[in-house]
């Protein structure tokens, strides 16, 4: 399935729910009302995924243009490949670079880009899902990364572990569940990370609440931001301050 054909189906799909999950409810409303642009980082992971995962398809979908994006040639050549992602010389080459270390290190399976559409049955939120690999029991999701060495913390931060945990769900929820991470920058190291069970149940937790925050504000039609409430704020603990207290004799 083409991007452009996943895109139009309506469901909650994992990059607006985020939203909710690590923001608030008022977030995802404006995500999902305001779909944010391509951009270039976003091309170039489209274009990993396609030259790992089904390169059969990448001269249909991608194209190469040697210059600058501006001028009478750049309008040109942009209107001749309007159904196809337009990306200069270094970047495929840097996407290449990429997707060949990942395929020295990792044996892709047979199952890839394997659409999942699932309806909550807590809530009846209608969710979508594209898994970007399933083989062999696993459960298998493809990033482009910076540093490996801050990897833990990314791959929790970024959203990737309730990425493949709302897959999983989707899936059926028994599958394990990895992701194959490698760096933008060369010399493109890759690493495999198999996300544990208690990383994914915490990760699920959290997923299946924002699903029943998302229905109840639906319901309610209230999309909340993370301080509906006045909130006290005090001095931060890496201040040093030295606060003298006087005692009243009264």
């Amino acid at each position: 399935m083409k991007y452009a054909d996943y895109a139009k189906i309506r469901r909650v799909n994992w990059s607006t729910l985020r939203e909710v999950v690590f923001r608030s409810p008022l977030h995802y409303l404006h995500a999902i009302q305001n779909p944010s642009p391509d951009t270039t980082s976003r091309a170039m992971g489209r274009l990993l995924h396609a030259l790992v995962l089904r390169p059969a398809d990448v001269d249909a979908e991608f194209v190469v243009f040697d210059g600058d994006r501006r001028g009478n040639a750049w309008k040109d050549f942009a209107a001749a490949n309007a159904d196809r992602t337009i990306l200069r010389a270094s970047e495929w080459e840097t996407v290449d670079a990429q997707a060949s270390a990942v395929l020295d290190r990792w044996p892709v399976p047979q199952s890839t880009e394997v659409y999942l559409e699932w309806t909550d049955p807590d809530t009846g939120v209608e969710c979508k899902g594209m898994a970007d690999a399933i083989g062999g029991g696993i459960l298998t999701d493809l990033k482009g990364t910076g540093p490996l060495d801050l990897a833990e913390r990314t791959l929790w931060r970024s959203g990737y572990v309730h990425q493949l945990a709302m897959y999983r769900l989707m899936a059926g929820g028994s599958l394990r569940a990895q992701i194959v991470a490698v760096e933008s920058a060369a010399p493109h190291d890759v690493g495999v990370f198999e996300i544990d069970d208690v990383a994914l149940g915490i990760a699920e937790r959290e997923v299946r609440a924002a699903l029943r925050r998302v229905a109840e504000c639906r319901e309610t039609n209230v999309w909340p931001g993370r301080f509906p409430e006045v909130s006290v704020v005090g001095a931060p603990g890496w201040l040093d301050v030295d606060v003298d207290v006087e005692v009243s004799d009264e």
